[in-house]
This record gives C-alpha cells, sequence and structure tokens, in this order.
C-alpha cells in the first residue's frame, strides 16, 4: 500500500525539479539531488530520530558537493526533508558540513 505522504513527497520533488533551474544549480555545485533523495530520503525525512546512513546513501553523498546543494535548497524540500539530518547524514558518512554553514533554515553548530 502506498501511503499518501509518499505520494505527496515524490510529487514535490518532481514538481520542484521540474521548476528549479537546474542548469543553474548543476553549473554551481553539480547538483544531484533525484539520486540524493532517492538514496537517502529515508535517513533525511523529518519524522523520526537520526539514523546511520546505508552505504548507497553515503555513496552518493561522497559525490555532491553539500555545502553548496545547502545554498540553493528549495523551500519545498523543508517540508518533508530535516536539514539536521541531512547534516547527520554528511558526518556520518565522512563528508561533515562545515560548522556555520546555512543547509536551508539549518545552521551547522560549532564543535562542542
Amino acid at each position: 500500500m502506498v501511503s499518501l505522504q509518499g505520494i505527496g513527497y515524490v510529487y514535490v520533488i518532481l514538481v520542484v525539479t521540474a521548476t528549479v533551474p537546474l542548469k543553474v544549480l548543476a553549473d554551481d555545485c553539480e547538483w544531484i539531488l533525484p539520486v540524493l533523495i532517492s538514496k537517502c530520503k529515508k535517513f533525511v525525512e523529518i519524522p523520526g530520530p537520526p539514523t546511520d546512513p546505508s552505504n548507497e546513501c553515503c555513496d552518493a553523498v561522497k559525490k555532491a558537493d553539500l555545502p553548496c546543494i545547502c545554498k540553493h535548497v528549495p523551500q519545498e524540500i523543508m517540508k518533508f526533508i530535516s536539514m539536521e539530518k541531512v547534516s547527520f547524514v554528511a558526518r556520518s558518512c565522512g563528508t561533515p558540513l562545515p560548522h556555520g554553514t546555512k543547509c536551508g533554515g539549518y545552521t551547522v553548530p560549532p564543535k562542542a
């Protein structure tokens, strides 16, 4: 059975990727949002606690320029994706976001 939330999430991703000027994003940071979403969605969704990402998710994260992507996160994505979890996933995959990086509405805190 397909959940309505899942359908809404896919719809938002399709709308965002169809309306965001991908050429600009690609020029800026080789944006691979569809790959990141397909491999990492369950690790960065808003509900639930942070969980360690899969190897497939980490492979996608390591290919992405996350600080650049963070600068271009569409507001629609932030309804479904926890930017704090994005930071957690990046750190778990061995590619932590620099402290002070703004990712959507989230700022990566300094080391404790």
